[in-house]
């Protein structure tokens, strides 16, 4: 897949970080820390915040547009707002790929990949829209309205910025919600330039919103009792955190968590089959993504084999800047994950486990935050419980597959799973035993399994489901109104 990196940067330049409250953009606040480039560290600006002031004004705006009804009164005119964002971020498609690929590390193949998603989500929902009006009558005497709970706040991760924080955001939208979003601070710049063209729109004042800062801010957001939804992708612990601030008045939340992901090889799978897809489930966006490999299960008379085959196949990748378009490898967000990595691996080391890295050192450019793909293995299922959130798959052994679907079953999370084997009843039997969101047989991809497939989540991997339909009913509650029979 051809790159842009061959195009003059300066056709891209990166936008100036801005909050935009009620209809106009106006001054963040730096927050004196630099945002850097992970693929060599150059300086690109400053992470930048809002002052409680400033969320005050966007909340008010927000609230302000819901009890008006400035927005949800336009019924289905919002799908063509909607169509029109859609039109205005195709157009700027590999802007989009280059200011991911920039901002985040990922390799600028698969943000070009990403990018082109990003009108058909817009366009999705305004199919939703249109396909679901917010009137849908029973009988002759009762009428059932879907309407926005209310202003709505969507937090948007770091890993994929574009389509995560594009996905809640319309949905939200065609829902009739006003929708504040807060980009992440590690990540801003997709979504300042998204902004800027919802803002050639013309979209009512106060529909939607974003503002900048990290945790203080999306608390403030989230706590605030005007915000009646609040859809949060993102770790764990700031999953936690964001259903504690919803629980006192019980706000309808939409969590998209991490996931420690089995990829679950049968006696008789493809050899060939299962390396293209373990490379593919370790690397794509670095390894940070939530369905990511995270432990590999293999029958104990074929490990050998395959886990060779896997560290040929690791080594083999071309390391390299984000901005490469020959890159198959980019680096992690920044130095500080990079750490924490290397201090897990030297936990499980310091607990027996094997750390077999697939790039020597010298292999991996210094000046940015590089980590090379790397297997643990010798460690027992029960001690491997926690995702790594990188290129780093732990590899376990089995006799027998009853033994694989109780560790399965053992962990706390539950987003995703892969099953590999010939006989595909028997991996459909395995895969519907499996407590997962989705489980994909004989194959990975960082998308769904079908464009209108839900993204569901088991245990601590989440709440509720994500999906074209699903994320825009999301938005709304129910209410009836008819005449009783005298």
């Amino acid at each position: 897949m051809k790159g842009i990196d061959a195009m003059p940067k300066a056709t891209y330049k990166i936008p100036q970080l801005c909050n935009f409250i009620d209809g106009a953009f106006e001054a963040s606040e730096g927050r004196g820390v630099s945002l850097v480039n992970p693929s060599d560290q150059s300086r690109l600006g400053e992470q930048q915040g809002s002052s409680p002031a400033a969320l005050e004004r966007a909340l008010a705006a927000a609230a302000r547009c819901h009890r008006r009804s400035d927005w949800y009164s336009l019924g289905a005119r919002r799908a063509i707002y909607l169509l029109a964002i859609a039109d205005a971020v195709e157009q700027h498609r590999d802007e989009f790929a280059y200011l991911d690929a920039l901002n985040t590390g990922v390799v600028i193949t698969q943000t070009q990949f990403l990018s082109r998603l990003l009108p058909f989500i817009f366009r999705g929902v305004a199919q939703q829209l249109l396909e679901h009006p917010d009137c849908q009558p029973i009988n002759e005497r009762i009428e059932q309205w879907h309407k926005p709970w209310g202003p709505a706040v969507c937090l948007a991760p770091w890993n994929s910025p574009s389509p995560i924080g594009s996905h809640k955001l319309a949905a939200a939208l065609a829902a009739g919600a006003p929708v504040i979003l807060k980009a992440s601070e590690w990540t801003p710049y997709s979504a300042q330039r998204l902004f800027e063209l919802i803002a050639s729109c013309d979209l009512p004042a106060g529909a939607v919103q974003l503002v900048h800062g990290a945790a203080a801010e999306g608390a403030q957001l989230v706590a605030d009792p005007r915000v009646k939804a609040v859809s949060f992708t993102g770790g764990y612990r700031g999953g936690q955190a964001v259903a504690a601030a919803c629980l006192p008045q019980l706000k309808p939340l939409q969590l998209e968590l991490g996931g420690h992901n089995p990829f679950i090889v049968l006696p008789d799978a493809d050899e060939n089959q299962v390396g293209r897809g373990l490379l593919e489930g370790m690397t794509r966006l670095n390894g940070q993504w939530c369905r990511a490999i995270g432990r590999i299960f293999l029958p104990r008379a074929r490990a050998e084999a395959i886990t060779g085959d896997l560290l040929e196949r690791l080594a083999r990748l071309k390391i390299g800047s984000a901005l490469d378009a020959t890159s198959e490898l980019g680096p992690l967000i920044h130095h500080q994950h990079k750490n924490h990595i290397e201090h897990v691996l030297l936990d499980l080391e310091a607990r027996g486990a094997r750390v077999q890295r697939a790039h020597r050192l010298e292999d991996i450019p210094q000046e940015g935050a590089y980590f090379g793909p790397t297997l643990v293995s010798s460690l027992s299922p029960n001690e491997d419980r926690e995702e790594i959130f990188g290129p780093v798959a732990v590899v376990h052994s089995y006799d027998h597959l009853d033994e694989v679907e109780d560790w399965v079953q053992a962990s706390p999370y539950g987003l995703a799973a892969y099953v590999y084997g010939r006989d595909e009843a028997s991996c459909y039997s395995l895969a519907r035993r499996l407590e997962v969101g989705s489980t994909k047989i004989n194959g990975v991809s960082i998308t769904s399994l079908s464009p209108k497939a839900p993204r569901s989540a088991w245990g601590i991997s989440g709440l509720g489901e994500e999906g074209d339909f699903e994320s825009f009913r999301f938005f709304q509650g129910s209410t009836l109104i008819g005449t009783l029979n005298s």
